[in-house]
């Protein structure tokens, strides 16, 4: 009995556990093509399906998938395109798994004479795929009078399976420019809606911009969108016919929703990278209510671009950060606390430059990141690179600049499982008095490794246990804070 508890503990923390991993070149590709606009999700926890847009000489773009195996690390099948219209221009919007199907919007030209612009749903699994128009409408070509276009679309999770698809109807007719919001609910297993519904916020006209949606209770998605050029921002619930929907309820708040969530618990969560405050450019992870109120909850500064952005409802959101040099990773916890500070996930060699990233998470806790190298000097060679790093796992930030400012306690260990010393990383958001102790499962306290004022900033002390193996617990105490992690020493 004792050795199947230990065999689940040892199991329980091996998610938590997984180190680096990578990086894997999934793709190579020539000068002949001109490549970008990567986007990934991950099946299953193993299967990572790369999409990809590309070019070469003078043909339409093309939207390319591969499905790559994170365990065997290599492709899985023979990479194929989708069936898009030939001689078009296409944007991968967003990528997302539901189940064992993966799921991906497309938009772009739908015909390369008419000039009418759609958005296509595509499922499928592994080289097998549907597809559905969810949008068309008539745009280039048309002067003032009927023209539109598809922007900032995303994907989100449905409860009880499938997607929530959110983004933005810009028309222009007449002289004016509206923009409406739509949101379509799809099912598991289907590029089908079983509702599509949008709302025209005119007050908002012409500067809405940065629509999302998340699914809530039954078959009803809450959306956000923000007005730009009046610090004002939305809230709208939508339930599948446009007769029945509430007035958006409007709010101050210079708000750009980089990642819109919902919690097991119901909150929903809102990772924003534009202003929340005055001159002040730093990432921010908000809790929204449904009358518009705006919570703060953690914020870090980063003078390096954002890329890309998760959400995962065990673990909370991963996003990437890039400049040519370094890929950087961020990982916020479902109750909004920075896990680690912003490290570096991959540095580049010295013949390339990080161009584009996307990132994902999966149900065994691996943060798996895609990103696009390109070398400096002609002839130019793209290559699709993958990681992929476990949530807990401490990734080094050697530059300072990459160490974000925390609003709580920040508290990881490494290895774990581990059998000979473990490495304890924590950083305090300002000098205090702090207790850094180990205790059993019985709540008695075995060692106390750090007792007294810390400073400010990061800090990191390391355990060699003299005693049993088996599950034990690091606590962290700064004034009235307290966190704590499980370990596991195996001797």
């Amino acid at each position: 009995m004792r050795s199947l508890l230990f065999l689940v503990m040892t199991l329980s923390l091996a998610a938590h556990a997984q180190p680096l991993e990578g990086p894997w070149v999934a793709r190579e590709f020539s000068s002949d093509f001109t490549v970008n606009n990567p986007h990934l999700c991950v099946r299953a926890d193993s299967l990572a399906d790369l999409f990809i847009r590309y070019q070469q000489g003078q043909t339409g773009q093309i939207v390319n998938h591969s499905v790559f195996d994170l365990d065997r690390h290599e492709l899985a099948v023979t990479p194929h395109d989708l069936a898009l219209p030939a001689g078009g221009s296409h944007h991968i919007e967003d990528a997302h798994a539901s189940g064992s199907d993966w799921y991906l919007l497309v938009t772009g030209l739908t015909s390369s004479t008419s000039g009418m612009t759609g958005g296509t749903l595509f499922r499928g699994r592994n080289q097998s795929a549907q597809q559905n128009v969810l949008f068309e409408d008539y745009w280039h070509g048309l002067g003032w009078y009927g023209g539109s276009m598809l922007v900032d679309c995303h994907l989100s999770e449905r409860l009880g399976g499938g997607v929530i698809v959110s983004g933005l109807i810009i028309g222009a007719w007449g002289w004016e420019i509206d923009t409406w919001v739509w949101t379509v609910s799809v099912p598991h297993g289907s590029v089908t809606p079983v509702w599509a519904c949008s709302v025209w916020p005119s007050v908002f006209i012409p500067n809405t911009d940065n629509a999302h949606a998340v699914s809530i209770e039954g078959d009803s998605a809450l959306s956000v969108f923000h007005h730009y050029g009046g610090n004002t921002a939305a809230i709208s619930v939508f339930s599948g016919t446009l007769d029945s929907l509430p007035p958006p309820i409007i709010f101050p708040c210079p708000l750009r929703v980089l990642k819109l969530a919902r919690t097991e618990g119901g909150r929903v969560l809102c990772l924003s990278g534009e202003t929340w405050l005055p001159d002040d450019s730093s990432l921010h992870c908000l809790e929204l209510a449904r009358n518009g109120a705006c919570h703060l909850i953690s914020a870090f500064s980063t003078e390096f671009s954002l890329h890309a952005a998760a959400w995962h409802p065990q673990y909370g959101f991963a996003a990437t950060f890039g400049s040519p040099s370094f890929l950087l990773l961020a990982r916020i916890d479902t109750n909004g606390t920075i896990v680690h500070p912003l490290g570096v996930l991959h540095t580049r060699d010295p013949q390339h430059v990080i161009t584009e990233s996307d990132v994902a998470i999966t149900d065994d806790g691996r943060v798996v990141a895609a990103w696009l190298e390109q070398t400096e000097s002609q002839p130019i060679e793209s290559r699709l690179m993958l990681a992929s790093v476990g949530w807990d796992t401490y990734l080094e930030a050697e530059d300072s600049r990459f160490i974000p400012h925390p609003s709580s306690l920040i508290l990881s260990t490494f290895p774990n499982p581990f059998n000979h010393s473990l490495r304890i990383a924590y950083e305090l958001p300002h000098a205090q008095e702090v207790e850094l102790a180990v205790f059993n499962t019985l709540g008695q306290q075995v060692e106390t490794l750090r007792n007294g004022r810390g400073e400010a900033g990061q800090h990191e002390a390391t355990w060699t246990p003299h005693c049993a193996g088996g599950l034990y617990f690091i606590r962290l105490t700064a004034g009235s804070q307290v966190k704590t992690t499980k370990v596991l020493f195996v001797p």
